[in-house]
């Protein structure tokens, strides 16, 4: 049945290890980089923290989460859910950071 067909048979035989450790390594990427960022910024408050973390999430999390929605048709709820959760991940993570840091 062509493109679609090839690509929900690769989808059933991905290991679902191998994509729990991408998910693992990427989130340690993200960590890292916003990590950088606040060390950067020279923030060492946990208010300047979620302010950084905001930022980062409506100029970056956003507009890439409303690309499914806009281009491809993807109903709202799934953007919602998807940036909410990257928020939350975001000012988690910055949280743990600020009160290492400290």
């Amino acid at each position: 049945m062509g493109f679609a067909s090839e690509y929900t048979e690769k989808q059933k035989t991905t290991s679902k290890k191998k994509v729990v450790l991408f998910n693992i390594f990427s989130q340690i990427v993200i960590t890292l980089v916003l990590f950088s960022l606040l060390q950067l910024v020279g923030i060492t408050s946990l208010v300047g923290a979620i302010e950084i973390m905001i930022l980062v999430w409506v100029g970056i999390a956003v507009p890439i989460g409303l690309e499914p929605v806009l281009w491809d048709n993807k109903p709202w709820i799934i953007f919602f859910i998807n940036t909410s959760y990257r928020l939350v991940s975001y000012l988690c993570t910055a949280i743990i950071l600020i009160v290492i840091a400290q």
